[in-house]
């Protein structure tokens, strides 16, 4: 398979992630790159192999960005998210870094990036 014209085998990058990096946890947002990269190429269960987080915190910024531009083009001025919203979505990303922090949750929350993938 190849994502945006290279090869499959060139693909992965290195580890850019500095508390992966330093620690070896995975952040919630750890992988995200290589997600978008195959929801570009149109692969959805590869980027939800990388990160389900991640493409589902794309899914809530566009969403979020269409509601804010279709209150901006209706004259109404609104937040792009309320403080709520961000609480809710700080909430589920530091229940989702301790989750797939858990020893063998990896399998299940980003095998595309477990133990032996990255170095």
């Amino acid at each position: 398979m190849t994502s945006l014209g290279r090869p499959a085998e060139e693909m992965d990058g290195p580890d850019l992630c500095m508390l992966h990096r330093t620690t070896g946890l995975w952040c919630p947002l750890c992988g995200g790159t290589r997600a978008t990269r195959e929801l570009l190429s149109a692969d959805l269960s590869g980027a939800l192999s990388y990160n389900p987080f991640a493409v589902a915190t794309e899914v809530l910024v566009v969403l979020a960005l269409v509601r804010w531009l279709v209150a901006r083009c209706s004259g109404r001025s609104r937040l792009l998210a309320s403080s709520g919203e961000m609480l809710a979505y700080s909430l589920a990303a530091v229940l989702f870094a301790v989750v797939r922090n858990l020893p063998g949750l990896w399998a299940y929350l980003g095998p595309s990036l477990g133990p032996g993938v990255l170095g």
